[in-house]
Parts: structure tokens; sequence; C-alpha cells
């Protein structure tokens, strides 16, 4: 019982959730001023690459995810 719901509970809307905060955090937000308020709280100045990272590749990332596994669960 216990396997069935965490199978059907949450994989699917873990990563859905997962690409709506990165979208969101990224276009809706805006990516320069998440940014800037990474750096006001911590300090310091943090990696260009998390800039690109949120904006593009976890998104896709969890795009591709759950198409693979929604493309696997045809049983």
């Amino acid at each position: 019982m216990f396997q069935i719901f965490d199978y059907y509970a949450g994989s699917r809307i873990i990563i859905l959730v997962a690409f709506l905060e990165c979208a969101t955090v990224a276009w809706l937000y805006g990516i320069n001023r998440f940014y800037d308020n990474m750096e006001m709280m911590l300090g310091r100045r943090i990696d260009p690459y998390m800039k690109i990272s949120w904006t593009f590749t976890s998104p896709i990332f969890c795009l591709v995810r759950k198409c693979i596994k929604t493309g696997f669960e045809y049983e």
C-alpha cells in the first residue's frame, strides 16, 4: 500500500513543483533581482554559473525528467 502511494503521489508532483519554482524565480520574479537578493543575504557574490543553472539548466532537467518518467509509465 505504501509503495503504491509513494510511486504515484511523490514522483510526479515533486518534479512539477521543482520546475514551476525554477521558472517562477527565473522568469517571473527575475533572475537578476533574485541574484541580488542572494548577494544581500549571503554577504558575498555567488558564482554566475548559478544564474545559468536557475534560468535554464534546472527547468530543462526537470522537464526532461518528467517526460522520461511519463514515457515509461505506460503499464
